[in-house]
């Protein structure tokens, strides 16, 4: 088969959808050659996609040229053009990883739907994002199948938009093996970090649609109750919206490693 993937999610910022393709597109790529696929890489955006072939995980390359999204997307929600094998070439199989499904043309095509944040909380989401409420249901719609992390989202896919069950695949995330590999940091690191000895996490990027704010509100209680509580870490890249609200928090008890 000569499957494409939708690799954008590669550049910029890692988020936990980039984390998702990363993985995905390891995987194939391992069994590409063994299998006999073709598997491609293909980044609907012009900033930035000469970054792309070094992101790609070995078995899968680069197609496609720079291509301006927020145009191509305007056109895919009103029209069948350009298809996505214009993009990629003659495919099989196009993955379109990240909510949106250009027109397949003569392939199939397939959707992951990651969430539904963008019709159920739209305030805590950019505005990039909110094009989501006139792309996801025509993404659907154009698919052969619809992806999603969970059966708590394939729930809310068939509310929102009447998906027909047998159309929906629930595909759990899978764990990397280097989490079985992990090891607490060592004082060392802990230092350059400015970690105390004991911690909560929360690991994300910093933005509205994680509520760090009813985080930050618990964890508030809980010190005001046991002052000798653990100390709370953000991991994760900043975001986008308010500053997070640190007053009565015990100075350096909130850590932001980045």
């Amino acid at each position: 088969m000569r499957i494409a993937l939708d690799t954008t999610p590669l550049l910029g910022p890692r988020t936990g959808v980039g984390r998702y393709v990363q993985s995905l597109a390891r995987e194939l790529g391992s069994t590409a050659e063994r299998n006999g696929d073709d598997v491609l890489g293909v980044a609907i955006t012009a900033r930035g996609r000469g970054a792309l072939p070094a992101q790609l995980p070995p078995g899968v390359r680069a197609v496609g040229p720079r291509v301006p999204a927020r145009l191509l997307q305007r056109l895919w929600t009103h029209a069948e053009w350009p298809p996505s094998t214009l993009l990629t070439g003659p495919v099989d199989l196009f993955h379109a990883t990240n909510f949106v499904l250009p027109p397949p043309g003569r392939c199939a095509g397939v959707v992951t739907v990651h969430d539904l944040s963008f019709l159920h909380r739209p305030e805590t989401v950019t505005r990039a994002v909110e094009r989501y409420r006139e792309l996801v249901p025509v993404s659907i719609r154009r698919a052969r199948g619809v992806i999603t992390p969970s059966a708590a989202v394939a729930t809310e896919l068939v509310a929102a938009y009447g998906v027909p069950e047998d159309r929906i695949s629930v595909t759990p995330l899978g764990v990397d093996p280097s989490w079985f590999q992990a090891s607490p940091p060592d004082t060392a690191l802990r230092d350059r970090l400015g970690l105390p000895a004991r911690y909560f996490v929360f690991v994300g990027n910093l933005e509205p649609r994680k509520n760090l704010p009813l985080l930050l509100d618990a964890f508030r209680a809980l010190v005001d109750a046991e002052p000798d509580a653990p100390g709370l870490a953000l991991v994760g890249p900043p975001g986008w919206g308010p500053a997070l609200d640190l007053r009565g928090l015990p100075e350096g008890s909130v850590v932001f490693t980045g």
